[in-house]
């Protein structure tokens, strides 16, 4: 199990972050979210004890507000679990192997809230798992969440739970409960979230950021973070709350901490009603000048994404190839096949994991990795750019909606197909139905009648999934007649060897590996490859709706 933490702070250079570091004790690997004036990323290996490194990037943003630097390192978070801290903290010696151990002890939890010393409050001193109610009196910094599981929960909506920017210090709205909001929405979405007594830090007494007593503005703040945890509970907690804080704020009449919070909730409606129609302005402006697409830009970026692959698996020694339609290019064209829109790679079943963990837990802030099954509905994987738009034609549901839709790279797991007639067509067989299935759930609309058909058919067996998934890849390399991409392209038969002695060819101005006797794959794959299509047959294979190189697909999804 790996810890990583991520640091908020403001306008330091790479000395001021690195002294940082030692005054918090962090020894561990971490991120630092450096809000500022430039957007840059560095990434540093520190001496620490034993001969260990401390990896430590540092990413320089322009954005502004403590809930987009916690967003920043979900984002980009590539441990097991990720804490979260500001940097006016101290942590207790060896902290992270605290959480690692309490992490050991709850292993159901998705969301772990620690203890600490504070000069203001007093924790429970036994552990157990947390109800609605008890959530909202732990603070951010001894919260530590599951990355699994986050990348996994989503909201009603479909989009993938997020510390809301409306909240939290450096916000122009409401300056606090950003923490409160994202605990509700973890617990809503399903998450199991633990408390655990062990303490790993000491709060000193210092000046709040946002807290300047029981004020108007404070009360005003509650009622909108209230009614942004749950509407229907609203007045409940707010009458409860004014209740509980009646001698705390004893100068404030019950009724005017009422009407404030009611303040609060208007103040809230009223921003989310003109952030929603901002956004609508802006993409409609954007969606008004976006050019048709460009060939030339989307195969630039594409390389830019294959490049990336290929220094990754080069780095850690994981062997992919490149597949179908790319090799066709790199063999009959030495480039992209001119009138194709994408580019597939390909890696042995046994590699695929592998593959995903590497670029998990090694992520490129200008990259994404779609693991198959958890970050997209499908039985392959992607990886994506970031800042890019890819808007697939076909449509999802509602709960896709807000996937990660940039440009992208497919990457297919080659499963070994049985040396038994009836064993491989039941492979075949299954893996087109749980193809068909994951098309459903995606909500794939440009399919014909019979396709449908067969997509709602299919959701009789969702409850097997898993099952029948097993069965399709679970033949062994020894009671193989081939390699076959039963997710992919579909029954074609490859030689067991391809991945054994790859043949790199150019590609453009680049070199990519191949399959072994890269013609034999094409003729199992395409029979007559060598002869060109009629001019009229070469038109563009477009997956997309709309492609952009510099506009973010955020900007264009609905």
């Amino acid at each position: 199990m790996t810890f990583e933490i991520e640091i908020s702070t403001m306008h330091k250079s790479q000395e001021q972050c690195i002294d940082m570091l030692s005054r918090m004790n962090i020894h561990c690997d971490c991120m630092i979210i450096n809000q500022c004036d430039i957007e840059k990323y560095e990434e540093l290996y520190l001496p620490v004890a034993d001969g260990l490194k401390q990896r430590v990037r540092i990413f320089y943003t322009t954005t502004r507000g403590l809930s987009n630097s916690r967003n920043i390192a979900l984002e980009n978070c590539c441990a097991d679990i990720l804490g979260v801290a500001d940097d006016d903290l101290e942590y207790y010696d060896d902290f992270h192997k605290t959480i690692i151990e309490g992490w050991e002890e709850n292993k159901k939890a998705d969301v772990l809230i620690f203890n600490m010393d504070s000069f203001n409050k007093v924790y429970p001193d036994h552990g157990f798992r947390c109800h609605y109610f008890n959530l909202f009196g732990f603070c951010s910094v001894l919260v530590t969440f599951r990355t699994s599981s986050l990348r996994k929960a989503r909201f009603s909506d479909g989009r993938l739970l997020r510390f809301n920017p409306v909240f939290g210090t450096g916000s122009k709205y409401f300056k606090s409960g950003e923490e409160n909001i994202f605990l509700s929405d973890c617990y809503n979405a399903g998450l199991k979230v633990y408390y655990t007594p062990r303490k790993i830090l000491k709060r000193p007494e210092s000046e709040s950021s946002w807290f300047h007593g029981f004020t108007h503005d404070f009360f005003v703040d509650r009622g909108a973070v209230f009614y942004q945890m749950n509407s229907a509970l609203f007045y409940f907690l707010m009458y409860q709350f004014s209740i509980r804080k009646a001698k705390e704020a004893a100068d404030i009449p019950f009724r005017d901490r009422i009407n404030y919070m009611k303040k609060g909730k208007n103040s809230l409606l009223k921003i989310r009603e003109e952030l929603n129609l901002e956004e609508q302005k802006k993409k409609q402006e954007i969606m008004k000048n976006l050019p048709p697409l460009n060939l030339t830009d989307l195969h630039n970026t594409l390389l830019k994404i294959q490049d990336y692959i290929h220094q990754t698996c080069q780095k850690n020694g994981v062997n992919y190839l490149l597949s179908a339609g790319s090799v066709l290019g790199a063999v009959r064209h030495k480039d992209f096949i001119p009138w194709d829109d994408d580019l597939d790679i390909m890696v042995l079943r046994e590699d695929f994991e592998r593959f995903g963990q590497v670029f998990l837990h090694d992520p490129n802030p200008n990259f994404v990795y779609q693991e198959a099954l958890v970050d997209y509905p499908l039985y392959f994987s992607k990886v994506r750019m970031n800042n890019t738009a890819f808007i697939e034609r076909g449509g999802w549901r509602k709960r896709w909606t807000y996937i990660h839709q940039g440009a992208y790279i497919d990457v297919f797991p080659m499963d070994y197909a049985a040396k038994s007639n009836f064993r491989f067509k039941m492979q075949y067989v299954i893996s087109r139905l749980l193809t068909a299935q994951s098309l459903n759930i995606r909500g794939y609309k440009n399919a014909s009648f019979k396709k449908k058909v067969v997509m709602k058919v299919s959701m009789l067996f969702y409850p097997f999934r898993k099952l029948l998934h097993e069965y399709v890849i679970s033949v062994k390399k020894e009671d193989a007649r081939g390699l076959c991409d039963f997710y992919g392209t579909g029954k074609q038969l490859f030689a067991l060897d391809i991945f054994d002695e790859p043949v790199n060819l150019p590609f453009g101005e680049k070199v990519y590996p191949c399959p072994k006797n890269p013609e034999a794959y094409l003729k199992a794959m395409y029979g007559n490859w060598q002869e060109l299509p009629p001019e009229e047959a070469r038109e563009y294979k477009i997956h997309a709706q709309f492609f952009s190189s510099t506009t973010d697909y955020r900007d264009l999804i609905n």
